[in-house]
């Protein structure tokens, strides 16, 4: 069979390609990319693992992250009880438990976490970078030297995503490096749940 101007298969097929060729789509900015956006999803669970740099110290723990619009509760723990503690966090109270039983009740969860833990990231923004977009309420810049067109800069810090995981209708990540403030933070996370 040939394929020239006057065969009629020919003919069928050329407005057929053009209609498929003009349905294909630019592709969306990495941030409104998901069929529901990320930044709406308003309760979810993580499980996985934390690491802290510092010029001082470094340490890491297990960490599950419970977070709903009133709440967030972050349990973590390592060996030997090291770093083990619970937080509560609400709009204007947080409350500190470590393993050896100490309690605080503080209104800075920010505060309390850069003390008792060694974490500097306000905790009102690290639960939007945990889910791969920027705090909502804070300029941001894709990061121009990064190679993943997801990563970008906000607030002094520089958030590097490595990979994501399917979740229902949306991709999160499942690694996350933020670099900021003399400190770096890695988060790999072993298994999500959007609530």
């Amino acid at each position: 069979m040939r394929f020239d101007a006057g065969n009629r298969l020919w003919r069928l097929l050329v407005p057929v390609l053009t209609l498929l060729q003009g349905c294909a789509t630019e592709p969306l900015s990495p941030f409104v990319s998901e069929p529901v956006p990320v930044q709406r999803i308003a309760a979810w669970r993580l499980e996985g693992r934390v690491a802290v740099q510092t010029a001082a110290e470094a340490w890491s723990a297990n960490l599950v992250w419970k977070h709903d619009p009133d709440t967030d509760h972050l349990a973590l723990s390592g060996p030997m009880q090291q770093r083990a503690a619970t937080i509560l966090a609400r709009k204007d109270f947080v409350s500190f438990r470590s393993a050896d039983g100490m309690d605080i009740v503080a209104s800075d969860a920010d505060a309390l976490l850069r003390e008792r833990v060694g974490i500097a990231i306000p905790l009102r923004v690290l639960r939007y970078w945990v889910l791969g977009v920027p705090a909502p309420e804070h300029d941001f810049a894709p990061d121009s030297s990064a190679e993943d067109a997801r990563d970008f800069l906000q607030l002094g810090w520089t958030l590097h995503y490595g990979e994501y995981l399917p979740v229902d209708e949306v991709r999160l990540p499942r690694k996350l490096t933020a670099t900021g403030e003399g400190m770096k933070l890695k988060l790999v996370i072993d298994e999500w749940r959007v609530e």
